[in-house]
């Protein structure tokens, strides 16, 4: 599966600036499409604590889709501002939250 270049940072980066998200695009490779059929071999969220980034602005994953997945989840923490990658647009939330998902404290910042 790929997704045309032109409608990339839209869908994927839309909260990055320009060059931000064309540089986050040029990274991107083609995605197998059989990860939609395929039935996984273990599913961690079953028997491990999970927490859901639920991102606001995200044009690839509706946030209709993402309450549904967040039913999964231990934890959910809303990003309201982020598109669908927000380990690039919120580079000190992302961290944060999985130290304290991991009953750690983050540094600072």
């Amino acid at each position: 599966m790929t997704v045309r270049p032109d409608r990339a940072p839209l869908l994927f980066c839309a909260d990055l600036a320009q060059a931000a998200a064309d540089e986050a695009v040029r990274h991107l490779r083609p995605m197998s499409a059989a990860v939609h059929d395929q039935a996984p071999t273990a599913i961690a969220w079953r028997g491990l604590p999970s927490t859901y980034l639920l991102t606001g602005r995200d044009n690839a994953t509706p946030t209709v889709v993402q309450r549904r997945l967040t039913q999964r989840a231990d934890r959910v923490e809303e990003l309201p501002d982020s598109s669908h990658s927000p380990f690039l647009s919120h580079p000190r939330t992302v961290p944060r939250t999985i130290a304290t998902a991991a009953g750690r404290t983050a540094p600072p910042g």
